[in-house]
Order: structure tokens, then sequence, then C-alpha cells
């Protein structure tokens, strides 16, 4: 994940919400999947303090604290929409196909330092979507360039994880569980799954020196 886009939400939504000094794993989740899903960080934090000034606008002396970024889940898929229904950030150009063409290249350049016999297994996913970016340089204005590039992303991932001996992946688990232990025993399962899941494969990326698939630039607005 984008540490900077991470760090910026973390910021506005706990400016609003007027409470503790970090986001919760379960909301890193909803961060990993906006940045994931391309979504630019001035629409994410626009709905989160649109969010606010609504809650802000009904006052209700009962009402519970925000605890936690689910409560601006659905104004942030709202604006989400809106977003892509307009085609902003979506029309690909010649920049962004220069990116797309460095992109993978270097993708498969970290799988090959991190884990060798993994850029063997991934050569055919690599080269296929390799060769679905190069087309985004006749693109329509409504495609989007992040779909294929988070989809390439998380296929390396997955093998890169296969690909780990039995004492890293213990290494890393064992480091979840003292991070995430505690909120075993409060979660919904299903969705402590997802949380464990998503901070995995940061800690592996970080560990790597892996990209995120937010570490793809777009182009500028226009």
């Amino acid at each position: 994940m984008n540490a900077a886009y991470l760090a910026e939400i973390e910021r506005v939504f706990l400016a609003h919400a007027g409470r503790g000094l970090m986001l919760s794993p379960a909301d890193l989740v909803l961060v990993e999947q906006w940045d994931r899903a391309g979504l630019p960080l001035d629409v994410v934090t626009d709905a989160i303090a649109g969010a606010f000034e609504q809650r802000a606008a009904r006052p209700n002396p009962n009402r519970r604290a925000v605890r936690g970024l689910a409560f601006v889940r659905h104004a942030v898929e709202d604006a989400e929409r809106a977003w892509r229904s307009r085609g902003v950030g979506a029309s690909v150009t010649g920049a962004a196909a220069t990116t797309a063409s460095t992109a993978v290249p270097r993708l498969r350049a970290c799988v090959a330092a991190a884990r060798p016999a993994a850029a063997g297994a991934l050569a055919e996913t690599l080269d296929g979507i390799a060769a679905a970016l190069s087309r985004f340089g006749d693109a329509t204005p409504n495609q989007d360039i992040y779909g294929p590039w988070a989809q390439l992303c998380s296929m390396a991932e997955d093998a890169l994880w296969a690909a780990l001996g039995a004492d890293q992946r213990a290494d890393i688990e064992s480091e979840l569980e003292s991070r995430l232990g505690a909120e075993r025993r409060r979660a919904d399962p299903s969705h402590f799954r997802e949380t464990w899941d998503a901070v995995r494969r940061r800690m592996l990326r970080q560990r790597l020196g892996f990209p995120d698939a937010g570490d793809l630039d777009y182009p500028a607005d226009g």
C-alpha cells in the first residue's frame, strides 16, 4: 500500500473522528481496497469529510462515537461510483501507456530478485497481462489500467508466498499473530480473515521490496 496514501487518509479520518492515534487493522483493509481499486486520494478524503459534515448536520446527543472507517464506507463507495461515471482519472493517455510499458518489467524484475523460482512460474501470467497493458495506448476513455495492474500484483504476491520457505512463512505468521491476536477475539471471523490476509500481503511486500498495486503512477486528470 502506498504509505503516503494511507497516512493522509488516516490523518483526515482521525481529525474528523476526534479519536485515536492510528487506524485499526480493519480500517487498513478498507484503505488497501481503495488503494488497489485506484481510487484517488482526494476522492476518498472528500468523501470522509462529507460523511462527517452530514453527521454534524443531524445533531443527536445520544449517538455513538465513530470508531472506524466503516462509518464512511458507503460515502466512499458513492464517491467512487460518481468518479468512475464521470471518467475522471480513467482516460488513458500516451503517458499512461508509457507507465504501463515500464511497470510490468519492473514487477518482473522484483519477482526475479525476490524468488527466481517464482519468476519462472509467473512468466505466462506476467507476459499475458503485460500484453493486455500494452494495448492501453489505444484505450477508450472508460478503460482503467489499475484493474489489470492490481490483478497482476495480487497474482505475483500469491506465487511469491507459495514460493517462500516454511520458516519464512512461519516467521511472518508469528509476527501477524503478535500484531492481530487481540483482534481475533473481538472481530467477526470472516472479517478477521480479510484483515489477516491484507496485513500478511503488506508484510510480504515490505520484506521483499515488492511493488504495491498503488505504485502504478497515473497521469494527472484532464
